[in-house]
């Protein structure tokens, strides 16, 4: 029996070909997606370390700024910049998660936007700089 995703592919592939086809997926919701390319998701990966590296050095030049007048611990701006070097992705996973981040395509118009809790927790932990150690949503592997 041929199934929906299965239907899809062929239609992709006459459309835009097999390359494209092949990327094509289907969430555990029925939801069709076409993952990223391999020069896209490093390039989304960039930006979000990208970010990250900025949002923790503003957060210590800020640290800097508002304690260059304090008599502080020695250990206070090594404490900090640990706390940062956490905080930062946790920050970011959480106003930028379920896909919302600065590295991702957006989603494809007309589609209903719902994910299986899990994949939106990857994508979270994925946002916060945390290697992707589950299996991806809709791949075989």
């Amino acid at each position: 029996m041929i199934g929906r995703l299965d239907i899809a592919k062929v239609q992709v592939e006459l459309a835009f070909g097999p390359k494209i086809a092949k990327r094509l997926g289907a969430f555990d919701d029925g939801t069709l997606y076409v993952s990223a390319g391999g020069w896209a998701e490093l390039a989304a990966w960039l930006v979000d370390f990208v970010v990250y590296l900025l949002c923790a050095g503003i957060g210590f030049v800020v640290f800097a700024v508002a304690t260059r007048n304090s008599a502080i611990p020695d250990s206070a701006p090594l404490l900090t910049l640990l706390g940062l070097m956490i905080g930062v992705p946790v920050l970011y996973g959480l106003f930028f998660g379920n896909g919302r981040v600065l590295g991702a395509e957006e989603q494809a118009p007309g589609s209903s936007g719902s994910r299986t809790a899990g994949g939106s927790a990857r994508r979270r932990l994925h946002a916060a700089g945390f290697p992707p150690l589950a299996r991806q949503e809709g791949s075989n592997a």
